[in-house]
């Protein structure tokens, strides 16, 4: 029976689309538009993901690659998995036997955590010497009590263009404020405190509350006190870093100055284009961070503010799935207890 010709699959929180032709050469759509990056690399980075042993793919061309992963997702992928040597551990074994092909959003959370893992080199991670960032999204729920000893009196700037992109942030927010006047849109609890629009009007233009402080609850699954506990011994003890996507600032430091507002960051890329992108290559050049220790763990609403730029960054976010945010904090919390 014939093997499939093209194939769907998603990679560092972008959608690919891989077509290969018979005495054509393969072509790569991402979030379709033509993908015009090094394919091999990224086709190479796919089977990784999938749990197949880097090793035997270093030299592999984008046709060799391309007809891997075809033949591997077409109906006949029972004979194939036995025959590949390549398969990883019990990888092959999620793929059910019917004609439904699954993807790598299938594999199991336990499988897809091991995957990652053994793609890290845990010497550099581990290294205490060695400066690491992670980057994570804010939080709908807040609260304005202080649990963090931090040091730092000032924000950090990200450049010009973070800035310019506030601003507009900033106006929208405002003007939000004033047509929701009597809407209910703004009323949320604070400290178990009914709060309004009129609230975060007085609450605009103030820094009262370093960001890593600010958000969360005791029900949060990423800024609950348990996880904030792990975050505080990490930036002391393990030379972690952190930043945080904001749908109101862009882009902040954990210890950065903020004040109280409710702004869900929805789609907004049209403000921040590859801004983000480019502040936090800015961060890591200004800080001297190693590419290879910089982790992201964001859901497809935070990437997609990212614009189009290229992240080669790590992705934590292993289950791929939207919506059960819970999954992703369980296994950064299993990341951040190894390093």
């Amino acid at each position: 029976m014939a093997g499939i010709n093209e194939h769907n699959f998603r990679l560092n929180g972008f959608e690919y689309r891989l077509t290969y032709y018979k005495n054509d050469k393969p072509r790569i759509f991402q979030d379709e538009q033509e993908f015009y990056g090094s394919k091999s690399e990224l086709l190479r980075n796919y089977v990784i993901e999938l749990g197949m042993r880097d090793t035997l793919f270093k030299s592999q061309t984008t046709q060799q690659l391309s007809t891997f992963i075809l033949n591997f997702f077409s109906v006949e992928k029972e004979k194939i998995a036995k025959k590949a040597s390549v398969v990883k551990g019990t990888v092959a074994d999620s793929f059910k036997s019917n004609n439904n092909v699954k993807t790598s959003k299938e594999i199991t959370a336990n499988q897809n955590i091991k995957v990652l893992f053994n793609q890290l080199n845990w010497e550099k991670v581990k290294d205490r010497n060695k400066k690491k960032l992670l980057i994570i999204g804010c939080s709908d729920s807040k609260q304005l009590t202080s649990s963090f000893s931090l040091k730092s009196n000032k924000n950090y700037d990200f450049g010009e263009s973070i800035k310019q992109a506030r601003m507009k942030r900033l106006k929208y927010y405002e003007a939000l404020l004033v047509n929701s006047k009597k809407s209910n849109y703004f009323q949320k609890k604070r400290n178990n405190t009914d709060v309004n629009v009129d609230y975060f009007q007085n609450c605009s233009g103030k820094s009262s509350i370093r960001a890593i402080e600010l958000y969360g609850s005791t029900k949060s699954t990423f800024y609950n006190p348990k996880m904030k506990k792990i975050f505080q011994e990490k930036i002391e003890e393990s030379n972690l870093d952190i930043l945080i996507i904001s749908g109101l600032f862009g882009i902040l430091r954990y210890d950065d100055f903020i004040f109280d507002y409710h702004l869900k960051i929805g789609n907004s890329k049209n403000i921040w284009g590859n801004t983000l992108t480019n502040a936090v290559r800015k961060y890591i050049t200004d800080n001297k961070i190693d590419n290879k220790l910089v982790f992201y763990c964001l859901s497809n609403q935070y990437l997609a503010n990212f614009g189009n730029a290229d992240m080669e960054w790590k992705n934590l976010w292993i289950n791929h799935v939207d919506g059960r945010g819970h999954l992703q904090a369980n296994d950064l919390k299993d990341f951040l207890n190894k390093i």
